[in-house]
């Protein structure tokens, strides 16, 4: 009995099988790329704590475009080349982290996105802050960002729930890392 006679004959069968597999793998790492927006919000020392209120964001939050982001300009990506966008992290630090912890100051905090036409979503969550000037929220899984992202204008907002009144003003930057899967076939 040969064995090698047999096995040759599978492998020019196999081949087109194989290569597309391969092909994509391989492709899959180029195609994905990581890029952060980030801003900033000032608690006012006066800020109410009884109910959950919005933080005021006026930076590059307020009207994101994947059309004028300067990653994707460099990248050479346009809206049409996205096949999604994911939130991976969503991290908030304070710009004074001797003096701030968050863990003392916030109770809970809620990240959303809203988009002209489209429903405001929730991106991500916090309700138990580690103590420390810093937290990563709790991100909502598989929420594909695109349809927003490509809309005329997204913008992120938050609200924040206190624990207690702020004995001065703090200011928080939050970084959203996107996954960005981009279509090189253009298929």
């Amino acid at each position: 009995m040969r064995s090698v006679g047999s096995g040759s004959l599978l492998v020019p069968l196999l081949v087109p099988l194989l290569v597309p597999l391969l092909l994509a793998t391989a492709c899959s790492a180029l195609d994905d790329f990581e890029t952060q927006i980030q801003d900033e919000a000032t608690i006012p020392g006066t800020f109410n704590m009884a109910t959950p209120v919005p933080l005021p964001f006026s930076g590059s939050f307020t009207s994101f475009t994947l059309n004028s982001d300067r990653e994707f300009a460099n990248r050479g990506v346009g809206p049409d080349d996205v096949d999604a966008i994911f939130v991976k992290s969503v991290h908030v630090e304070s710009t004074e982290p001797m003096r701030d912890r968050l863990d003392v100051l916030v109770d809970e905090m809620t990240l959303s996105v809203s988009a002209p036409g489209l429903e405001q979503k929730v991106l991500a969550t916090k309700t138990d802050f580690p103590m420390g000037p810093a937290v990563d929220l709790d991100v909502v899984p598989n929420f594909n960002l695109k349809p927003y992202a490509v809309a005329t204008s997204m913008s992120v907002s938050a609200t924040v729930k206190l624990k207690q009144a702020p004995l001065f003003t703090t200011t928080l930057r939050t970084i959203v890392t996107l996954a960005i899967d981009v279509n090189l076939l253009g298929v």
